[in-house]
């Protein structure tokens, strides 16, 4: 090859591979780099290595790889490549990390192809190679020059009510922190000087997501940090904000329907459209046809005699007709009597026995059930409430027996705190879902005693008390929601008091 022998040889070595030690307790957690896998005639210029040799962006591929690629496909649905081979390398690069092929990746990368910061659906390579866990892998992309504070997308969100679509985006060090995986989380910290301080869009930062996701050994590891909390508070209160708008919203247009809109319509709308159009467009109608009139008057004068006549003979048949009217009503009111009336009363005495031995015991029965179940579930919450007290005090005296060896002062708060939740919580929501089960008790009542009749006056009576109670139920809502707000603005209090808290 002559003296172009020398250019065909690697300039760069492999990135070597990285695996943690296994360490005794206590011990302080390395990762240290294993030997190099090739030598110097792995390169030679006989049999030059695919590897390590310049090639173009076509790599070849093994059975595997394309395996590999295959399962990349059917996990990402992604049906649009009829032909693997020909499978862009973000893809094979992607491939290749989720199958912990070093040196399919090695390939990929000496070809020049992609890069260590080749994005795949904005998910970041080495954002994927800590989803896998490989700490080899992601110790190869660093040292192809992987950004280690890159953020990229590692999951998707789809809200049904906005009809949207949000993508969550981390760093390395924070999808490592909510994983809890601690190798990875050093390695990206000590040897390549990852940034903790860093804050997502959704306010996340290292140290939170390892607190929240229960990983205490990160979260000891992990400097404290007191930044993102109006970021976080801001992110996870975007529903009840949307809900309060909302709330409001409809609160405008119901106030608005009763205040405005009625009166506009009946004060407005319909003399305007009853009584001023019609009467203008017969004034218009007489004005554009004013010559007319005198022929018209002539017309009806020479025409009241014969209206007159015909009136006077129209009278005359009606009061030959008396007589006859008034023997037909007498007719009427006797067959009323005698027939119609005790049918009538009949049928009521008939539907008044139906409904004391029929309806009204049904009805009773499903008041009673009602009654019953009510009773039942009040009886259960009290003896719970009951025995969470004694159990309180039992806590507390044990402790005391013990000299709080076996029990802490957390253990008599958290008992404490389900003291107040059942009195304050469960009770109040139980009753309330009683109160709540009544509007079902009364339908099926109404409609046992009254049929389709009782029916209607049930909906009717629901559609009133909607509309009272709207308002108060809207309000009540957007309180809802204003506590919620501050609960958690409470939680973001106690976070950057103690940034370690869970």
């Amino acid at each position: 090859m002559g003296p172009d022998k020398e250019d065909t040889k690697m300039d760069n070595p492999v990135p070597p591979s990285y695996t943690p030690h296994s360490l005794p307790y206590g011990a302080t957690d390395i990762i240290e780099p294993l030997p190099p896998t090739y030598t110097e005639d792995d390169n030679n210029d006989s049999h030059p290595s695919p590897i390590y040799t310049q090639s173009s962006s076509n790599v070849d591929l093994t059975p595997s790889e394309i395996a590999g690629i295959r399962a990349l496909r059917q996990r990402n649905n992604d049906n649009n490549i009829y032909n693997l081979n020909e499978a862009t390398p973000s893809i094979q690069l992607f491939a290749a990390i989720d199958q912990g092929n070093q040196e399919w990746i090695a390939r990929l990368l000496s070809a020049g192809s992609v890069t260590a910061n080749t994005k795949h659906r904005d998910e970041t390579p080495l954002l994927r190679a800590i989803k896998t866990r490989n700490v080899q892998i992601v110790q190869q992309l660093l040292e192809a020059g992987a950004n280690v504070d890159e953020f990229g997308c590692v999951s998707t969100q789809y809200d049904k009510h906005t009809s949207t679509t949000t993508s969550t985006l981390r760093t390395p060090l924070q999808l490592a922190s909510t994983i809890g995986h601690l190798p990875l989380v050093k390695l990206l910290i000590e040897q390549h000087h990852a940034t903790d301080s860093l804050v997502a869009p959704d306010g996340q930062i290292a140290l939170r997501l390892a607190a929240e996701h229960n990983h205490p050994e990160i979260v000891a590891y992990l400097p404290s940090r007191r930044t993102g909390g109006f970021k976080r508070w801001q992110f996870k209160n975007r529903k009840s904000l949307q809900r309060i708008r909302k709330i409001c919203k409809r609160i405008g247009q119901f106030v608005k329907f009763f205040v405005w809109d009625l009166e506009v319509f009946f004060l407005w709308t319909v003399p305007k459209h009853v009584l001023v159009k019609p009467v203008l467009r017969g004034c218009k109608w007489c004005w554009e046809r004013r010559g007319r009139l005198g022929p018209w008057c002539k017309h009806q004068v020479m025409e009241m005699p014969g209206r007159i006549k015909r009136a006077g003979v129209w009278a005359g048949k009606q009061v030959v007709k008396i007589p006859r009217g008034v023997a037909s009503a007498a007719k009427g009111t006797w067959r009323f009597g005698t027939e119609t009336l005790p049918r009538l009363m009949k049928d009521f005495s008939v539907w008044f026995w139906k409904l004391l031995t029929v309806k009204l015991p049904k009805a009773l029965k499903i008041f009673g059930h009602w009654i019953r179940s009510g009773i039942t579930s009040l009886s259960k919450t009290i003896w719970n409430a009951i025995l969470k007290v004694i159990s309180f005090f039992s806590t507390i005296l044990s402790a005391i027996i013990s000299f709080f060896k076996s029990l802490t002062l957390r253990d008599i708060w958290n008992g404490f705190v389900e003291i107040l939740r059942a009195i304050f919580v469960t009770l109040p929501k139980m009753i309330l879902s009683w109160i709540k089960a009544f509007g079902d008790t009364s339908y099926k009542m109404m409609k046992a005693l009254f049929g389709l009749l009782g029916q209607i006056v049930w909906f009717l009576g629901y559609g009133i008390l909607w509309v009272v109670t709207f308002l108060p139920r809207q309000l009540w809502k957007i309180l809802e929601s204003i506590g919620a707000s501050l609960a958690k603005a409470g939680y973001e209090v106690k976070v950057w008091v103690n940034p370690k808290a869970r």
